[in-house]
């Protein structure tokens, strides 16, 4: 490499592209209100302070087209911003580290949205998310993304109340019709093993037709096969205008939203939750 390749290859243009705006007068690093042009054709426009965004800002992405108005603190989101995703869904509410955390509304692109509580990217705590399509929500407790506790309203008027789990009633919880009347029981499922024949095959006589090969036995394979969940009745009662408020309030109990060890673990190594959406906050 010839040492004007080696020039070109160190120009800080080249790397981070072009910038205009204040700078320190004696470090010479970017300071105050300034606008970057990136390589790739990302613009920054807002404020730097020792070299790197700080303060208010708004990041714009080409491809794939996502924005971000907010808050920056060295460099990451901090504080309030609206992120608005590739796939057209919106953030908007608080960040921490460069993730969503504290309060926030996370709309979709089919129209649902969730309101509540986020910690390191996901929903955590107590949030409601509503089913535009359905016209339900489920109001609850929400740990590292899912809901495990809380109440399911249906577009009847009826509804659920218990514990959830991979974002469905299960383990115990209870019915709550229109009437007010009120079905306590739990879920079972089960997972059963079946046996289908193997269909014979099929070979051709001399006169052309087609016959069974005979077998003394036939072959059976195994299909493993996972029945519909069924929920169990344990008792029946009538609800009350009381009992009906207090299956709405929620509360979260202590320890409800430690993380078991096996999810520990896992966020441990650095797993990454929704990609797609988080994709485009590579800056």
């Amino acid at each position: 490499m010839s040492e004007e390749e080696e020039q070109e290859a160190l120009n800080p243009e080249k790397l981070l592209g072009v910038y205009e705006g204040g700078r320190n007068q004696i470090t010479g690093e970017r300071e105050g209100q300034g606008e970057n042009h990136f390589p790739n054709g990302d613009i920054f426009k807002g404020e730097y302070k020792k070299g790197v965004r700080n303060g208010k800002g708004e990041y714009a992405w080409k491809d794939p087209i996502a924005k971000y108005i907010g808050i920056y603190e060295n460099h990451k989101k901090e504080g309030y911003g609206v992120m608005t995703y590739p796939d057209g869904s919106q953030y908007d509410g608080n960040f921490h580290d460069g993730k969503r955390h504290g309060d926030g509304t996370y709309t979709y692109p089919n129209g649902d949205t969730y309101v509540g509580e986020w910690a390191n990217g996901k929903k955590h705590g107590k949030g409601t998310f509503f089913i535009k399509k359905e016209n339900s929500k489920y109001i609850g407790v929400w740990r590292a993304g899912q809901i495990i506790r809380g109440v399911w309203q249906i577009k009847d008027g009826s509804y659920y109340v218990g514990k959830f789990e991979k974002q469905r009633p299960n383990i115990e919880g209870r019915f709550v019709m229109v009437n007010g009347n009120s079905v306590t029981g739990a879920f079972k499922e089960e997972t059963k093993t079946i046996e289908v024949p193997i269909e014979k095959e099929k070979k051709e006589t001399e006169e052309g037709q087609e016959e069974e090969e005979e077998q003394a036995e036939p072959q059976m394979r195994k299909v493993e096969k996972i029945t519909l969940r069924q929920f169990i009745p344990t008792g029946f009662s009538q609800s009350t205008p009381e009992t009906i408020q207090k299956d709405n309030f929620i509360e979260i109990i202590p320890g409800e939203l430690d993380l078991p060890k096996e999810e520990e673990k896992k966020k441990g190594e650095g797993e990454e939750e929704e990609g797609a959406e988080e994709a485009a906050e590579q800056e």
